[in-house]
């Protein structure tokens, strides 16, 4: 169409456009001297009604993730809020919350595309995760240059104290869902060693995780001597389909501990190890007081490794070390062949716990296998 001046729509798009350009032409050559207003009015005027497409959403730039070895999208800092789309593409880490932060929250984000995290915690206090929903398909060529990572959890938090992770839906390929571990010379989720300490007083609680695969669901787990995981909670989370296993409370090298940790009213339906696993890998683990209270567990796997070629609902494993003083109680178990199995475990406390479709209510085996670690 034609205007009052006689001018079709495309000529004034021409027109502003080589307007647009004579002005960013303007402020380049003049960088070193003064312009003159009146150019910078008329340059103005002429492209004010431009329409210029808007440029599709990128990632931001990734940033070092503290002394991880790994990068991120974001890192965030004490009392700071996160919210939103983060689309972490190329980075190792969406979001990263480094050593000695505290009271972050992340609440309500969408965060995709990260290739180990879609959140990693590291020696942090006081941290939230709550309402988010985060998903973690990392490419082959990242699997393979991370290999050495030993938990790439989807959310992982390492070192870590009272922090709470609520109410997230959870997708996590190659290694699984949620992790929580200690911090040492072995950073279980970095490549770098990290600085010593436990991972205590933390909870998990009313997630949502389905078909993960290549890791487990929920892994509590101690690699630094002296450290270890104590004192957490995993309370009415939700697990199906999970590729192996569901829930582990676990020591994966020597000398480690995870004890006085609750898991309670959780549902783990379908998984390919038992449902919740409570394990020693190494000489002078300790693996003690742990309580498994008030789940549903059905339909869950076998664990072979470990001689068990019956499905379970609950498995206690000492490989080297005993599981020692575990509570069982009230907890809902069917349609699995083993209700609970005990192999190298001692002063186990089982009260209350109901079968339906259960072959055999306990089962206790000795094992003499290698180490293993099922994360």
């Amino acid at each position: 169409s034609v205007g009052r001046d006689g001018k079709t729509h495309e000529q004034k798009e021409k027109e502003l456009l080589a307007d647009a350009q004579s002005f960013l032409l303007l402020m380049r050559t003049t960088s070193s001297s003064t312009v003159h207003p009146a150019h910078i009015s008329q340059s103005l005027s002429s492209v004010t009604n431009l329409a210029v497409p808007s440029a599709p959403s990128t990632a931001a730039a990734c940033k070092p993730a503290g002394s991880t070895g790994l990068d991120a999208a974001i890192v965030a800092h004490s009392g700071e809020r996160i919210t939103g789309t983060v689309d972490a593409h190329h980075c190792d880490i969406g979001v990263f919350i480094g050593p000695q932060s505290s009271d972050v929250v992340v609440d309500g984000a969408s965060i995709t595309n990260a290739e180990d995290h879609t959140i990693f915690v590291q020696n942090a206090k006081d941290v939230t995760i709550e309402n988010s929903s985060v998903s973690l398909n990392p490419s082959p060529n990242a699997v393979m240059e991370h290999a050495v990572i030993p938990e790439d959890k989807a959310i992982e938090l390492v070192g870590t104290t009272e922090a709470k992770v609520l109410d997230n839906s959870v997708s996590g390929k190659i290694d699984g869902g949620i992790g929580f571990g200690d911090d040492g010379i072995v950073d279980p989720g970095a490549i770098n060693q990290g600085m010593a300490a436990s991972s205590m007083g933390n909870e998990v609680v009313g997630n949502k995780l389905v078909s993960g695969s290549g890791g487990c669901a929920i892994v509590l787990s101690a690699f630094d001597q002296g450290e270890g995981v104590h004192d957490n909670t995993i309370k009415d989370n939700t697990i199906v389909n999970a590729r192996p296993g569901g829930i582990v409370i676990a020591a994966d090298a020597p000398y480690t501990v995870a004890e006085d940790n609750v898991v309670k009213d959780n549902v783990v339906e379908q998984a390919m190890l038992p449902g919740v696993i409570v394990h020693s890998n190494a000489n002078g683990d300790v693996v003690a007081s742990n309580s498994i209270v008030d789940n549903t567990l059905e339909h869950d796997g076998p664990d072979p490794e470990y001689g068990l070629r019956h499905t379970a609902g609950i498995a206690l494993l000492g490989n080297v070390m005993p599981v020692v003083d575990t509570r069982i109680e009230s907890n809902t178990i069917t349609d699995e062949q083993v209700g609970v199995y005990e192999a190298r475990a001692e002063h186990t406390m089982l009260e209350a716990n109901s079968t339906s479709s259960v072959q055999y209510p306990v089962m206790e085996r000795e094992i003499t296998t290698s180490s293993k670690a099922t994360t």
